[in-house]
């Protein structure tokens, strides 16, 4: 058996290369199709991963959800996260490691793994919770900075979410004791 999932794979090409299948005797084609969000970028693509309402970029180009970067608030932060597909036949089950980074790619926060492994058709079913804590530092809230994750089998880039830093009292403080 063999899948194709691809970013950015036109339709027309997809239904060209069912076709071609097709005319194989010793292939047995089928052709699904999902439907992605518009306009179909791949920020905001990647941030439709995330549980939202609504999804909209800025003129700057910042992706919004539910009208508003994420923002991080405290050192220890919880985040729920939904496995947008369930596994099945065509979609395989996966590992990820996700954690905070700079825009200098310096890791901010502790690392979490998650393994998308729900078979649940139950979107609701497949909605789970990370705790990540970060370095205690001050943050500089003009500076970027994401979260990212890491398909562990290849170890390729799978996300990068723009968040803000907005910690009112990290490093004793504020108090330089």
């Amino acid at each position: 058996m063999i899948v194709i999932i691809s970013d950015a794979f036109r339709y027309e090409t997809g239904r060209y290369l069912y076709q071609k299948l097709q005319e194989d005797a010793q292939c047995t084609a089928t052709l699904d199709a999902m439907m992605g969000v518009l306009p179909s970028y791949t920020r905001l693509g990647m941030a439709a991963l995330l549980p939202h309402m609504t999804l909209e970029i800025t003129d700057d180009f910042k992706v919004l959800k539910d009208g508003a970067v994420q923002k991080i608030t405290n050192l220890i932060a919880s985040l729920d996260f939904i496995q947008s597909e369930p596994v099945s036949d065509v979609v395989k089950a996966t590992s990820y490691k996700l954690f905070f980074i700079s825009e200098d790619n310096e890791k901010i926060s502790s690392e979490c793994m998650y393994v998308a492994d729900k078979k649940d058709v139950d979107p609701q079913k497949r909605i789970f919770r990370l705790r990540f804590t970060f370095k205690n530092r001050q943050y500089d809230k003009s500076k970027k900075y994401y979260l990212v994750a890491y398909d562990m089998k290849n170890d390729l880039e799978v996300l990068r979410y723009d968040v803000v830093m907005d910690i009112a009292f990290a490093n004793d403080f504020g108090f330089n004791v």
